[in-house]
């Protein structure tokens, strides 16, 4: 697992996924599975993705996939993602291919360099 969830409230009404090193897609599903499971519903639902120490991210196409089964939870428009950059330019890559394909299908994604300008 290269992954942590946890709840920042009440600091701050948000969900904090760190991903690390080798992140693989079935990674990223089973940390949006938890997050899934906490908010139980609620919305807005708003996520903090660090992947600062992540090593390497799924390619393009596994990313669209990820994207399209993010998509069919219904998640919608109360979804707001701040992602936090990649150390590693390959794995910036990707993430790029991540928030792009967020931002086209009509879910809030925004990339920052830092977790402190991401809360």
């Amino acid at each position: 697992m290269t992954f942590t969830v946890e709840s920042l409230a009440p600091a701050h009404a948000a969900y904090l996924i760190v991903h690390t090193g080798d992140v693989t897609a079935s990674d990223m599903r089973a940390a949006g599975k938890q997050v899934h499971d906490l908010v139980a519903g609620a919305a807005p639902v708003h996520v903090l993705s660090d992947f600062s120490d992540a090593t390497n991210l799924p390619g393009a196409i596994e990313m669209l996939n990820l994207i399209e089964q993010l998509e069919a939870t219904g998640i919608g428009a109360g979804f707001r993602q701040a992602l936090v950059w990649p150390d590693n330019d390959e794995a910036r890559l990707d993430m790029d291919v991540w928030r792009t394909a967020e931002t086209n299908r009509g879910l809030q994604a925004k990339a920052f360099g830092d977790r402190e300008s991401a809360l």
